[in-house]
């Protein structure tokens, strides 16, 4: 994912892999790696995107 080398993949991942999680301490784990990947990041409190 790092080259994009498949592409769209790290689009798709960067936009959806927070959706697979179901757990909260999965996502929040995987948070910096969306962010990293150009996703954002809401958070469940107050629905405020980073």
């Amino acid at each position: 994912m790092e080259n994009d080398s498949v592409e769209g993949l790290k689009k798709y991942t960067a936009n959806n892999l927070l959706d697979f999680l179901t757990k909260q301490i999965d996502k929040d784990l995987m948070a910096a790696l969306v962010k990293e990947l150009g996703g954002t990041v809401e958070t469940k409190t107050n629905s405020e995107s980073f």
